[in-house]
């Protein structure tokens, strides 16, 4: 035997954290093929339905009740495996309907128009020097800008909704306020979305974010570093902690979190830092699981 050997430490026989830990490599290692049964068999459920789009949010709900009557139990593992089904029947729903990801972006986010001739590439935003840095930041990319001062942000956003600027440029956050909830309900009001944001710094280390708003969005490919931004109206106190935990499951992060009084309730606003791999599936699940649901924008921070 090689003198060697001995510099080799044996494992402690009271080393129980070793112990547990191969213990729970050989659970993990016996559960990943029922874990690829289970997403099997989803697959299966949903190749059956024979669809030439994807599935309504009636079918699949009818159907998800079927196959998970209400569970009183409330342990962790069971919560967990509720959740990580219901993400791989997404998921599964993805890979039938692989072309279909343009349709849900209109869906959800709303089918996109054209702007006419004198409305193309307008930006409206009430002037002064942080907007005028905001636009800046926030325009390059589009082609032949022009710009349309006003003196209201109502005034900006009832341009957008009605069509006669492509665009408009309003406040939505600041280091000391947190979310400029007044604003923010302009851009629940007149059902704009947010395609762009950047933060214009201000005194004492502080800054105000701006959002770029456009009537609706442009189909986008998931990409690293955009953000989804959605609000909800829960009916009940556990929808967002599902829709939060669901969003983790699929490898998005929380970005920001407010709350604010909406039109008829409290709204619950959710920036999330995506995973491109795993968009669609989670916006398959806010689609169809998800009633209570707005998205806003979808968008990178500038």
């Amino acid at each position: 035997m090689s003198n060697d050997y001995r510099a080799y430490a044996l494992p402690s026989a009271h080393d129980f954290t070793e112990i547990v830990q191969q213990n729970l490599l050989e659970i993990a290692d016996r559960q990943k093929p029922l874990h690829l049964a289970r997403a099997f068999h989803f697959g299966e459920l949903v190749g059956e339905l024979s669809l030439s789009e994807i599935p309504d949010r009636d079918t699949l709900l009818t159907l998800y009740e079927r196959l998970f009557p209400e569970n009183r139990q409330a342990d962790p593992y069971t919560i967990a495996m509720r959740h990580a089904d219901l993400i791989t029947l997404c998921t599964e729903i993805a890979t039938v309907y692989p072309n279909a990801y343009d349709a849900l972006f209109n869906d959800l986010f709303g089918r996109d128009t054209p702007p006419t001739a004198d409305a193309e590439g307008r930006v409206a935003y009430v002037q002064n020097s942080y907007t005028e840095q905001a636009f800046m930041e926030l325009t390059g990319f589009i082609k032949h800008r022009r710009v349309a001062y006003y003196h209201h942000f109502d005034d900006v956003c009832q341009e957008v909704r009605g069509g006669r600027c492509e665009y408009g440029i309003l406040p939505v956050e600041s280091a000391a306020e947190g979310l400029l909830a007044g604003l923010f309900r302009l851009i629940e009001l007149y059902d704009l979305r947010i395609c762009a944001l950047c933060r214009v710094p201000g005194a004492n280390d502080g800054y105000t974010a701006f959002a770029l708003v456009r009537k609706s969005l442009i189909p986008v490919r998931p990409q690293e570093a955009y953000c989804l931004d959605f609000l909800c109206t829960p009916a009940n106190e556990g929808e967002i902690g599902e829709v939060i935990g669901i969003a983790a499951l699929c490898g998005h992060s929380v970005l920001h979190t407010a709350t604010y009084k909406g039109q008829d309730s409290d709204t619950f606003r959710l920036r999330l830092a995506i995973s491109p791999d795993t968009l669609y599936p989670f916006l398959i699940y806010l689609s169809l699981f998800c009633a209570d649901i707005t998205p806003i924008g979808f968008y990178l921070i500038k």
